[in-house]
Parts: C-alpha cells; structure tokens; sequence
C-alpha cells in the first residue's frame, strides 16, 4: 500500500495490493507473484483469457520460474487487440476456456499442448510431465489430443515429441527437466523412483530419483540434488541444514552399501549439457542414440503425419465396423472384423490390417458373413 493507503502500482495498467489477506513467511515464490499480477490483469479485462506458460501454474503445472514473464494472453487466429505493453498475444483456441481460481484461462489439454509447441523439448516435457504427475491427464489423452488437431499448427510436431516420451513418475520440476537433458543428450532413458532397500534398519525402501540396470546386472542411481531440501523450512520439517545434509549424506552411503553407484548433480550441473555428459559417461550411463523425434525436425513432422494417418485410419474402421466373429483356420480361432465402405484415404497403399482380415473374410466366407449379416 502507498502511504495513503491506495494500491501499489505494479505494472502499467495493473495493480497489486500489497496486504494479502494472509500472513507470508518469507518472500513470495515467483510463480505465486506471477499469479498476483494475472490475478489483477484479469479483474481490470473480464473478458481477457490467459494461456500457455500463465495458464499452467494456474492449473497447477510446473513451469521453470524463467518462463513466466511476460503473462500470456490467448487471443482467436488474426484476432485484433489493443497492445497493452505487459502481455505477450499469443494465437490459440479460446473456445474452451475455463475459470481457475477466478482466472479464466484455456483448458487444460489446451494449455499443455501450446507449452509443449511453444517451449524448447526440456521446458515442454516438464509441462507434460507435471500434467501426468498430478493425475491431471493421461499420456494417451494428450497424444489423441494432439492427433485430433488439425494439420498446420505451428509447433505441433515438438509438441508430439514432448507427448511420446511424458512420463508421470518424476516428482518436481528439477526432475523433469533432467530427464529431457538424458535424452536429447543420447543415454538410455532411466528408471524414475526405483526403490532400493534400506540395510540397517527395516524402514520403507529408499527410492532413487533416476536408475539404470546394467547388462551385467549392476544398477546406477541417479540423484538430482536441488537446493530446496536444505533450505525451506517447509521441507526441513523443523531440522537445520547441517542436519538435513548429514542425513542426505548418510542416506546415500547406505544406498552404496547395496553395491549401487550413486550420481549425482545440482540445477547448474544439469543447465551443462558437456558436464552432465561427461558425467553420465563416468558412471558407465549406456549411450543408445537421441531418439528419432528428438533427432531433427523433418523427422519428427513425418512422425506426426504417418501418426495422424494412423488415426484416421482406425476412426474410419471404429466407424464402418459392421460385424465381428470368430473362425476356425486350422489350429487357429481368429477374430474377423467385417467392414464396409470405401476407404477414405485413395491411392495405392497399404490397407490397414482390419480392413485387410474384412476383405479376407467375404472372399472366403461369403455365406457366414450373410447369415451373421440377416441374423
């Protein structure tokens, strides 16, 4: 508040009021002040709808704190809008906007899949993963999303790159963006949350925040050492550092009591993309090759295409399916899926393996296929 108690001016066009309605310890996270100001843009324009990297910590996502300023505001492709100066306009489906918490941002599936086309691979990737994480989505919700998108969205093959390899086990942030380093670096992907069990007393196991079984049977565990564990007093839980870093300490040499090599590196360290490979090379981490969709551009687009073909052509099959049985070929009970109607995609090509089972089976069971048919 000013002295004479009016709102403290944060931005042009938008205020902060400084007196929240509880007590903070200590200073505010940025994401929590970064929805104090979209909170106060939104009440000045109703109408406005945040997206993208202002729309995740809204729906509760993680978002590295770097990526937040300036806030997102959706608008309709070629949409025309006064440029306030303090907001990004970015183009994007509004049709489904939804209100969180009194902000009214786009849809979930919406906001992830614009992080994802929006973002670098790591940054998408920790998006999608915190999605899964949450319990927010699952990952064939996501890809039947990005599938159902009509061809031409800019970004879209990054965001499909994202969704194929979105896994919900990481825990935080830090980890997500970890793994996106392991494989667009070229390492095998790593087990998340391996549990290892804990000698000297009969607790729960201790759990690994990366792990990979070598062919020789060894295991290597990855730990991705953020600074939070030692200095917020929300995860000290009344300890002192001194006593949480002992207690790290100990906790990782009985893990290498179990004949497991343990890794570890800070937020610096992962941003280091030559050290953390280095790294991961000295523990004995398997190198396997950057994954295809991760590999260029151009292949990942032609990922999506054969991936988009592929949908279409199991929804035209869902569609036209008219009968189903079982036959007896030889020692064999195959299941026959009788289908009909012209295939929509022309040209000489491969037909889908239903449709080929369908064809297969009016050639060469012309009457079951009548008497299932009048039945």
């Amino acid at each position: 508040m000013s002295p004479n108690g009016s709102p403290r001016r944060k931005k042009p066009c938008a205020y902060v009021v400084a007196c929240m309605p509880v007590r903070l310890s200590g200073k505010p996270r940025p994401d929590t002040r970064h929805i104090w100001l979209v909170r106060a843009l939104q009440g000045r324009h109703p109408s406005w709808v945040f997206s993208g990297t202002t729309a995740a910590p809204v729906h509760g996502l993680s978002v590295s704190f770097n990526e937040l300023n300036p806030p997102m505001r959706a608008v309709e492709q070629h949409g025309r809008t006064k440029h306030t100066g303090i907001v990004r306009r970015v183009e994007t489906s509004v049709s489904d906007a939804v209100v969180v918490d009194g902000i009214r941002v786009t849809q979930l599936l919406q906001t992830v899949f614009d992080c994802m086309r929006w973002m670098s691979f790591g940054e998408g990737l920790a998006v999608a993963d915190s999605a899964l994480c949450r319990g927010q989505t699952e990952k064939g919700q996501l890809i039947e999303y990005i599938l159902s998108r009509s061809s031409g969205v800019r970004g879209a093959p990054r965001a499909y790159a994202c969704a194929l390899h979105a896994d919900g086990r990481a825990e935080n942030g830090g980890e997500f963006l970890s793994r996106a380093v392991m494989l667009e670096l070229g390492f095998a992907h790593p087990e998340l949350q391996v549990e290892a069990n804990a000698p000297l007393y009969q607790r729960r196991p201790y759990r690994l925040d990366f792990a990979w079984k070598l062919a020789d049977g060894r295991l290597i565990g990855g730990e991705y050492d953020g600074s939070e564990k030692y200095t917020s007093s929300e995860m000290l839980g009344g300890r002192s550092t001194v006593d949480a870093f002992t207690a790290e300490r100990q906790r990782e040499s009985r893990i290498t009591a179990l004949d497991i090599s343990v890794l570890r590196f800070t937020p610096q360290q992962r941003c280091d993309k030559d050290y953390t490979r280095r790294l991961l090379a000295t523990y004995g981490v398997p190198w396997v090759g950057v994954p295809a969709g991760l590999s260029s551009s151009d292949t990942t687009e032609r990922m999506l295409a054969k991936a988009r073909q592929r949908h279409r052509e199991e929804e035209w099959e869902e569609e036209h399916l008219e009968e189903a049985f079982q036959v007896q070929l030889g020692s064999f009970l195959t299941t026959v899926e009788v289908i009909r109607g012209p295939h929509p995609l022309p040209g000489p090509r491969r037909r889908p393996s239903s449709l080929r089972r369908s064809i297969s089976a009016v050639q060469v069971f012309p009457r079951a296929v009548e008497t299932l048919s009048d039945t």
